[in-house]
């Protein structure tokens, strides 16, 4: 879980993963904004 090992693409992967994880709790309505947020 170290943020600083890893190349820029695994951090955008990590990411991205936890913006899958948060708009799992939103509505489709949100899914957007909350993706963007980010």
């Amino acid at each position: 879980m170290s943020r600083r090992a890893g190349t820029p693409t695994a951090k955008k992967v990590t990411q991205l993963v936890n913006v899958e994880e948060h708009v799992e709790g939103f509505p489709p309505g949100q899914r957007g904004a909350s993706a963007r947020a980010y």
